[in-house]
């Protein structure tokens, strides 16, 4: 699998442009960088699947992910803090929020 991501930071503010330029592009390249760990870390559950059930899963994650967000409230929190999460667990937490 090989992905791109093009981030463009511009802060023209003088004295902190470029610390906050440096911030953000940090923040950016880390949680890239999480995603596709998750995304190895569950390469036991999506290997061998075929692209029309690769589909139905992402339609089933992004069902999920708009009634998250639809919601104020406890979005982030996670009741399997501390164990490996799969992604079925993830997607169970995710549906547990709506």
């Amino acid at each position: 699998m090989t992905t791109y991501k093009l981030v463009i930071m511009d802060a023209p503010i003088w004295g902190l442009g470029e610390r906050l330029e440096d911030c953000i592009i940090a923040g950016e390249r880390a949680l890239f960088l999480a995603c596709h760990r998750l995304c190895f870390a569950w390469i036991d559950e999506w290997y061998g699947m075929t692209m029309e059930q690769i589909r139905e899963m992402e339609r089933q994650t992004d069902m999920l992910l708009k009634k998250t967000l639809k919601k104020p409230g406890k979005a982030g929190s996670n009741k399997h803090e501390g164990k490996r999460k799969t992604l079925k667990d993830e997607i169970a937490v995710v549906g547990s929020c709506t």
